[in-house]
């Protein structure tokens, strides 16, 4: 590991939606699709803290409520995990990176959850 790698915490990006068990904010704004447009005062104090911070790399890890599973199960997608694990897909990554978390990363990912008994999937 490199000795001078900084870590960056947000502990908590949707406070309100933590607080209301939803994934939108207070203003009713779901901030998993926001990012975009940084409609809400979350998204646009997560993006000046990633701005300032310049990371070259971000991992985002949230929960995924058991009642989507209904959704993405009527969507077709494999619902029997206990975690899921997705790569972002933001067209700006280039293309070396978005090979290196395809085809490296997440697999490695799964492979050591699995191997700990956790049944996940992508």
């Amino acid at each position: 590991m490199n000795e001078n790698a900084e870590i960056l915490i947000i502990p908590a990006g949707n406070p309100d939606g933590i607080q209301n068990k939803r994934r939108v904010n207070a203003q009713k704004i779901n901030l998993s699709t926001d990012y975009g447009l940084l409609a809400a005062p979350e998204s646009t104090a997560l993006n000046n803290r990633l701005m300032e911070f310049k990371p070259h790399a971000a991992l985002d890890i949230h929960e995924f409520a058991n009642t989507q599973k209904k959704n993405i199960g009527a969507q077709g997608w494999l619902t029997d995990f206990e975690s899921q694990f997705e790569y972002a897909n933001n067209p700006i990554v280039n293309q070396p990176l978005q090979q290196f978390r395809s085809d490296v990363m997440l697999p490695e990912i799964l492979k050591t959850l699995s191997d700990k008994g956790l049944r996940c999937n992508r």
